[in-house]
């Protein structure tokens, strides 16, 4: 996993290229996680404008992000339920939907 070096070959910093994402980022680190731990994550969103964080209380390690279904679940649809998510269906290239998330739903669209 520490192999992969986002800037290499690019002539940026990592902190440079991070900031060029421009889509809506949710971004949720382990407490407890010792193989990605929550440090790594909080440089990610802190570099990557458009990012919210979140960190999760978990006695679990790594395996937190499987076991934490509940916690994790519950964030991810809050911040979903916030944003518009604009999409091309590939067999009907000009066809555009727009999907709205929400909690009863779990989705809406509309097509355009």
């Amino acid at each position: 996993m520490d192999s992969h070096q986002l800037a290499k070959g690019r002539n940026k910093s990592v902190e440079e290229i991070l900031n060029q994402i421009s889509i809506p980022t949710l971004v949720m680190g382990i407490s407890s996680d010792i193989l990605c731990p929550p440090q790594e994550q909080q440089f990610l969103a802190k570099h990557i404008p458009t990012t919210e964080y979140h960190e999760i209380d978990s006695e679990f390690g790594h395996d937190g992000f499987l076991i934490e279904s509940d916690k994790i679940g519950s964030i991810l649809l809050d911040w979903m339920s916030q944003k518009t998510i604009y999409f091309f269906l590939p067999n009907e290239i000009n066809t555009l939907f727009t999907f709205y998330f929400n909690h009863n739903n779990f989705f809406s669209a509309r097509q355009f």
